[in-house]
């Protein structure tokens, strides 16, 4: 009787909703071989799962699989800024927080909008240790006026950790409680710029480093991400120009491919333009598009 009311699903099924699959999912923007992989291990929990000969649709089926697998391997966004900021004070500590990733991310501006965020509970400092990209000190120092939030001018051609290490002592000796750090992005794949990274990072041993992504750069937002978790390090992600992106499969590229999560999104260029990224809704949006 159960023979007649269920049946397995075959490898040839499987193959086929899995191309369909890879072929959706790249149209969304993920990365071809996060895609291939997805698709892989879908085909692997699926092969001889037993559903109803009427009533099941196997596409859905595959999505529902999907999803369940994707939450799994996805970390959930429970990131609380201001308790980290709150525990370093408590503490009686300065809360130093490093952005990194390649120019033209939107670094600066995510910096901008995290001190507006904070600056009525907290006396936030803007740093830039982008000292060779030309306009980079002029553009913090910009927003930091704009939002009348306290900056360390540096000038083009110093060190870059020696611009962290005298905004630290900026800070302390000011009562300050939270330092930003920008820094240079020429290229993910430069030795030199790795190595200013790391020394940075050594100098101000920050309590929160952040990568800044763009949700446009498609695939290269996945090299980016994995390169610069090897190279420095980060501990949360930003994506940025979200609102220009109708299809989103970056994030999911970054997400899966360095386990961390993505925390804020950039949805436009006013300085409130910062939402909180929930990433259940994230994957239904985006799985409703497959």
């Amino acid at each position: 009787m159960e023979s007649i009311k269920y049946r397995e699903l075959s490898k040839e099924e499987l193959e086929k909703g899995a191309e369909r699959l890879i072929l959706e999912l790249v149209r969304n923007d993920v990365a071809y071989e996060l895609a291939e992989e997805i698709a892989e291990r879908i085909k692997e929990v699926l092969l001889g799962r037993k559903i109803k000969r009427i009533g099941d649709n196997v596409e859905e089926l595959i999505k529902s699989e999907i999803q369940k697998f994707l939450k799994e391997e996805i970390p959930e966004n429970s990131f609380e800024l201001e308790e980290g900021i709150r525990e370093a004070v408590n503490e009686g500590k300065l809360y130093k927080v490093m952005f990194i990733g390649v120019n033209g991310s939107g670094k600066t501006t995510t910096i901008a909008k995290i001190a507006y965020k904070i600056r009525e509970k907290y006396p936030v400092l803007m740093v830039c240790s982008d000292t060779y990209r030309a306009g980079a000190i002029e553009q913090l120092i910009k927003l930091a006026e704009r939002l009348k939030v306290r900056y360390l001018k540096s000038e083009y051609g110093a060190d870059p950790a020696a611009v962290a290490y005298d905004a630290v002592k900026h800070a302390e000796s000011r009562g300050i409680k939270v330092v930003l750090v920008d820094t240079a992005g020429r290229m993910q794949t430069d030795r030199n710029l790795m190595e200013e990274l790391r020394k940075i990072k050594r100098v101000l041993e920050p309590q929160l480093t952040i990568f800044v992504f763009d949700a446009l750069a498609g695939n290269d937002a996945l090299r980016q991400a994995r390169d610069f978790m090897g190279e420095v390090g980060f501990d949360v992600a930003v994506a940025t120009r979200i609102d220009a992106d109708t299809k989103g499969g970056a994030l999911l590229s970054v997400l899966y491919s360095v386990k961390r999560p993505v925390v804020y999104l950039g949805v436009g260029t006013e300085m409130g333009a910062l939402i909180e990224f929930n990433r259940d809704k994230y994957l239904g949006e985006l799985l409703g598009r497959i």
